[in-house]
């Protein structure tokens, strides 16, 4: 049950003539599996409740026909052309201070029952609307709209109390029309407020085009007690006016197959694309580019670093995204400019000569180990971007008018963790080794040996939770299962029972690589099986993967287990890592369904490498045999 009508339909009217490009029409009805449905009244509120104070001391108050602040640009609004429990949609434009809330409720009714419902809401409100007009001179028509609201929601409310069929758990459809991710929160919250106020937050990010979001209903009960009056919000963090086509935000029971059909023409009529790409790697032009004017004819006079660079190499350095560069100039000549700016210990492997940009980038790429797709070249030259665009798809490339808003695009979102802020100076080492490796008298194992790897395999700590996260999400050569959990959905892996996660640091002789693997196993019946792998590209080509796999293998064998085995899905990425199975005698069982699965005998003695040093707790067991 939502809002029927925009407060002011001229102002929704405005402001689809001012922005055409966001208005969605004639996309196809999105279909639900649901049998069953919650009531909830959606009305719109503001996040600072100090009303009427607030009318005269709020810089944000604009006033609606009835005194009060217009908290959306144009109130909750029908649209007919998009469909799911309902014959429409709604749109709502969230300004900064707005949010939308109702009073709670997990009980549902058949899905029939929800449509006859509506179309009584819906009869009772023209009602409600033609009493207003003739009633207007002698009674606000807001009065009566108000009461209206107030009856819906005492409608949910005792029909909550009541009792019936709980839902399974919270749907939320929504399609997001502009070219940014967008970020909405959740919070449901008990009526009764006390001094310790525990409440249930979830944060959703919104992708642009079609989004979809479920919350098992078990997971908000760990927080509030849903038997008793709650209420909910949706608030939308912006700082901007933002607009959204909810679709579904209902609890909702029955579901037995897919949530949605239709979703691809639903992106393509909405007009938006799936989720930007997230940048790991931004390489910088010079000329006009970081810099105002042309080096080579500057005269002697340097060029002047444009305003904001700076802070913007400082910012994306951070969030852990790697910066280069790729330029058309005299290394010796640039390079000493780039010092004196500040610039040069930020920028890693940079490519400074007269060859093409394209192969700058490729070679930049392979030197950090990290996906073409992953970079971005930001360059004044629209020729110097073609070019890359041709010869070293799939990078990004942009132009230099990007530099204002570079921080604010979400593919240069980067990470907040302390391991990002660390990124840099781990490449910066790695660089130091392969300076050593060119000059070292030896074969690479001696070098590896020389190079003194130590590899500390351990249960993770709860400090140790965003890096995990993060190297899951981020790695795709060396991802086994290709599986990416949430940060949620990380933390309950952790701690089921009858499983074993590890977390994998590695130090060597020139630093600390750190936190670069996790490895999850389930065991028990004398069985090992992986089911999890991820490794960093940091430690790609060191033999580390092999030494974790070995001493995994040893652990398990001393426990008593006499066969381990590793999952694996393969991809056009992580395909070159599989080939540790080859090496380590893995022989391969038959697949389950896109599933290869792997497996080592281990009733004979498990060798291990002598060039690296692993430790592994040998007396603790996580998990259940």
């Amino acid at each position: 049950m939502y809002e029927l009508e925009a407060t002011d339909r001229a102002e929704r009217d405005r402001f689809f003539r001012g922005h055409p490009e966001l208005e969605v029409r004639d996309a196809p009805a999105l279909v639900s599996s649901a049998s069953r449905v919650s009531l909830l009244a959606w009305s719109e509120h503001c996040v600072e409740c100090a009303v009427p104070h607030c009318y005269s001391t709020c810089d944000l108050y604009r006033a609606r026909p009835d005194g009060k602040c217009r908290r959306f640009t144009f109130g909750i609004a029908r649209n007919d052309t998009l469909r799911t429990w309902l014959p429409y949609a709604v749109e709502v434009d969230f300004r900064v201070i707005s949010h939308i809330w109702t009073k709670g409720s997990v009980r549902t009714v058949p899905l029939t029952a929800y449509r006859a419902l509506d179309l009584l809401n819906r009869a009772v409100g023209s009602v409600i609307r033609g009493i207003s007009r003739i009633l207007t001179p002698v009674l606000p028509r807001h009065t009566l709209t108000r009461g209206f609201y107030h009856y819906r929601k005492q409608v949910v409310r005792a029909l909550h109390a009541r009792g019936g069929v709980k839902a399974d758990g919270f749907l939320l459809q929504v399609i997001n029309p502009h070219t940014e991710t967008l970020t909405l929160r959740m919070v449901v919250a008990p009526e009764a407020r006390g001094p310790q106020l525990i409440s249930f937050h979830e944060r959703f990010d919104l992708a642009p085009g079609y989004n979809e979001h479920w919350v098992p209903l078990s997971r908000i009960a760990q927080r509030v007690d849903l038997d008793q009056p709650f209420e909910m919000s949706l608030l939308l963090g912006n700082v901007e006016p933002r607009l959204l086509y909810l679709l579904a935000a209902d609890f909702v029971a029955g579901i037995s197959g897919p949530l949605t059909q239709g979703l691809t023409e639903v992106r393509e009529r909405a007009g938006t694309k799936a989720a930007p790409k997230k940048v790991k790697c931004v390489v910088w032009d010079l000329d006009n580019t970081l810099w105002d004017g042309t080096l080579v004819e500057s005269g002697g006079t340097p060029p002047r670093l444009r305003d904001g660079v700076l802070e913007i190499v400082r910012a994306l350095d951070e969030r852990g995204i790697l910066q280069s560069v790729a330029s058309k100039n005299n290394h010796d000549d640039a390079w000493p400019l780039l010092e004196a700016f500040g610039l040069a210990e930020y920028l890693l492997f940079p490519r400074i000569g007269w060859g093409p940009k394209s192969a700058s980038m490729r070679a930049i790429a392979e030197d950090l180990n990290i996906g073409l797709d992953t970079l971005v070249l930001v360059d004044d030259q629209p020729f110097e971007r073609g070019e890359v665009t041709a010869n070293a798809n799939p990078a990004l490339v942009l132009p230099d008018t990007v530099l204002p808003s570079l921080l604010s695009d979400p593919r240069f979102a980067g990470s907040s963790s302390a391991e990002a802020r660390q990124r840099r100076a781990f490449y910066q080492t790695e660089m130091r080794r392969k300076e050593v490796l060119a000059g070292f008298d030896g074969d690479y194992i001696n070098f590896l040996r020389d190079s003194r790897f130590t590899l500390d395999l351990h249960p993770p700590s709860r400090e140790e939770l965003d890096r995990l996260h993060e190297l899951i999400q981020r790695t795709n050569q060396m991802n086994f299962s290709g599986t990416r959990y949430t940060r949620q959905e990380l933390e309950t892996v952790l701690g089921k029972p009858g499983f074993d996660a590890y977390a994998l640091q590695v130090v060597d002789r020139f630093g600390d690589y750190g936190i670069v693997g996790f490895a999850l196993i389930r065991w028990r019946d004398g069985l090992a099986r992986m089911v999890d792998l991820a490794l960093s590209c940091r430690v790609q080509s060191k033999h580390v993967k092999h030494a974790m796999l070995l001493s995994l293998m040893q652990r398990y064998r001393q426990r008593g287990c006499s066969m381990f085995e590793a999952e694996y899905r393969r991809t056009e990425r992580n395909e070159p890592a599989s080939r540790v199975f080859q090496d380590l005698a893995f022989e391969r069982r038959p697949n389950e369904g896109e599933l290869e699965v792997y497996r080592r005998d281990l009733t004979a003695e498990v060798a291990t490498l002598d060039y690296l040093e692993v430790r592994i707790p040998q007396d603790e067991v996580v998990g259940q045999p």
